[in-house]
């Protein structure tokens, strides 16, 4: 008996080793075999790290040091390095994501293995199924270079790739109470704040088909809501506003068809979930009145579609098959089990993604290929279980063959390649810029003021004011540029008025009314161009200024505004008031334009942190009072609870 146990032990043990031999050994073989460039320290994974830094350091998330802004469209990946940062506020981002990756890598590897022997243990060969399952869904993964590139990425693909696994391992048992399921869609719920409306169908069905007692219903759904709500109230009360900043830069909206399309799905997964009895004869009248709504609905999405090419094609392609797959379950369900059903919806998840968001930014793909390994995952499982009963074992030999060459052709589609993006060493080549700025100043010195498109790396090390021209990190910009975009070019040149402008490729294009404006070309030079990585004008932008290459501006600053900086930089308390009011005099007197003292209000920015450490920011800002732009320049400062909303107003009028 004892030997049974150990027997046992020992099998299961090395399950697990070799799935963190497959998981982790094998991707740092792959990856030891890549350029380095391709895939490591992504710019944007280091934004979350950015902020829970600036947290650590300054108390508030944001990119610059005292900023507030919500950058970030993971919740969950944010609070994790925020703990982090917390005991180590100098780590660096090297370190974290040199651990993260490998950590996160075995952490999959057991969430894989737990889910499977959830399935498999007790049946026979359940270890060698394990094992084979294991390998066959990392080749599968590992072949594919946008899922498993954008998987070791930094960001919160793997964190995505872990729960969706977890999930289908906690529904592998009969009816329970399932709070660890609750746990489980809770955290993938605020994995990214969009995908709470994607796992409404997959609630539905658990709740229904798992969960027998009402009272066990009611917790189950009580612990999702709770994660949920604590999350976005927590956002809310912090940020001031429920949408984030991310949906804003990037013009995302739910529209009436979006939710109709939404409702009726879960209405659907509702329908098949109830009992025959329950809904008398009316079922076959309810089905039909569903899928008649469900191909209207996908009809007047497929109206609304704006993308071009491969975009639109896949767009059209996703809409077509979470058709298909709605059809199918009204007219198959009653002969699916549990996890049929499931893993349909598992499938459902990235088109749905995909048709009511459309292509992520950085790589069109990058969000909907999280749901490759859950789905990868699924399919085997069953297919295993059903096909090992009633089949030879050569049957599924020859099936995990077809995975194999499978694997080898998605590896020539889906190739490996440069991942966006890298930016080295675009953030040396700023620092190098940036360093002529207010020389022989000490440690003290005003920050540089910094505007570019890439904002993780150039803001992780807080020895800049950023003013993120990709709009993730810039709420008020962001809004402006989407409601009133003849605007932009004020708001750059007159009001924030960077230091040094950093842009490229499509960014050139975007930002071509400031590059071309009089008050640029006299006020900013050109301080450095050239190529600095092959991602940042891939294709050519040659229509765009200076045709897209790589191009850093620096501003002439005033010598009134320099040595202003640089006083506010290292005076005491009461010689800082006297000269901010002093210099608030002079610049009334100095012309009509509402925008005439922004040069004390940028020097009051650039010694933010300073002024913050010697607990004198709020009586610097009082002393701005006089200046015509005072409430507008407060709010952009200090950046209090839901400022760039008020800050856009008080724009508004000063434009006007």
């Amino acid at each position: 008996m004892n030997m049974g146990k150990s027997s046992q032990v020992l099998g299961r043990y090395t399950q697990y080793l070799v799935s963190i031999l497959i998981w982790v050994g094998l991707s740092s073989y792959l990856l030891s075999n890549i350029d380095q460039n391709w895939w490591q320290y992504r710019d944007d994974s280091i934004i979350n790290l950015s902020g829970a830094k600036n947290f650590a350091l300054s108390g508030t998330i944001g990119l610059s040091y005292g900023s507030r802004v919500e950058a970030f469209s993971s919740p969950l990946n944010i609070a994790l390095p925020i703990l982090v940062f917390k005991l180590n506020p100098h780590l660096d981002f090297k370190e974290y994501l040199d651990l993260f990756i490998p950590f996160t890598l075995f952490l999959l590897a057991l969430v894989m293995t737990w889910t499977l022997r959830r399935f498999f243990v007790g049946s026979r060969l359940d270890g060698a199924k394990i094992i084979l399952i294991n390998l066959a869904t990392y080749s599968l993964a590992a072949s594919s270079w946008t899922t498993f590139g954008w998987l070791i990425s930094g960001m919160e693909n793997i964190l995505c790739a872990v729960l969706l696994v977890a999930l289908i391992g906690t529904t592998a048992t009969g009816p329970d109470s399932k709070y660890s399921t609750a746990i489980v869609i809770g955290l993938l719920g605020i994995a990214r704040i969009e995908f709470f409306v994607l796992l409404m169908p997959v609630i539905v069905l658990i709740a229904l088909n798992q969960i027998t007692e009402k009272k066990n219903r009611l917790k189950f759904l009580s612990v999702i809501l709770a994660i949920w709500a604590m999350t976005h109230i927590g956002r809310f009360i912090y940020f001031g506003h429920f949408l984030p900043n991310t949906a804003t830069a990037l013009g995302k909206t739910l529209t009436i068809s979006s939710g109709l399309y939404l409702l009726i799905q879960n209405l659907i997964v509702l329908t098949i979930s109830i009992k025959p009895e329950g809904l008398r004869n009316r079922t076959r009248y309810l089905k039909f009145l569903l899928a008649f709504f469900f191909l209207l609905v996908c009809g007047s999405k497929a109206q609304e579609v704006d993308y071009a090419g491969i975009y639109k094609l896949v767009f059209l392609g996703s809409l077509i098959f979470a058709a298909g797959i709605n059809l199918l379950l009204l007219s198959k369900s009653r002969t699916f089990i549990f996890h049929h059903l499931l893993a349909w919806l598992m499938i459902l998840m990235p088109l749905n993604h995909y048709v009511l968001f459309g292509p992520a930014r950085l790589s069109a793909f990058r969000i909907v290929v999280i749901f490759l390994i859950p789905i990868v995952l699924s399919g085997i499982i069953l297919i295993t279980q059903q096909y090992s009963r009633s089949y030879s074992r050569i049957f599924v030999l020859l099936f995990f063959i077809v995975l194999a060459i499978s694997a080898i052709l998605l590896s020539k589609i889906d190739y490996t390649r440069n991942l966006c993006c890298s930016i080295y060493p675009s953030d040396s080549k700023i620092r190098s810029v940036a360093n002529d700025y207010f020389p022989n100043v000490g440690e003290a010195k005003p920050k540089v003021i910094v505007a570019n498109p890439d904002i993780g790396k150039v803001s992780f090390t807080k020895e800049y004011v950023n003013l993120d021209l990709g709009l993730i990190g810039e709420p008020l910009l962001a809004r402006i540029a989407r409601s009133t975009p003849e605007l932009v070019e004020t708001y750059i040149v007159d009001y924030t008025s960077p230091d040094i402008f950093e842009v490229h490729g499509f960014w050139s294009c975007i930002y071509e009314p400031v590059l071309n404006s009089e008050k640029f070309k006299t006020n900013w030079g050109l301080r450095w161009r050239g190529q600095v990585s092959n991602e940042f004008n891939v294709p050519q932008q040659l229509q765009c200024p200076e045709k897209g290459v790589y191009t850093i501006w620096g501003k002439k600053i005033s010598s009134k505004e320099d040595s202003l900086s640089v006083f506010l930089a290292l005076g005491g308390a009461e010689r800082i008031i006297q000269r901010v009011n002093s210099e608030i005099r002079e610049c009334l007197q100095a012309g009509e334009e509402n925008y005439r003292c922004e040069y004390v209000a940028r020097a009051i920015l650039r010694n933010r942190a300073t002024l913050l450490e010697k607990n004198l920011l709020s009586d610097a800002l009082d002393a701005l009072r006089p200046s015509p732009s005072f409430e507008f320049d407060k709010l952009r400062i200090s950046e209090p609870r839901g400022w760039q909303i008020k800050a856009q107003k008080e724009f508004s009028k000063l434009v006007r």
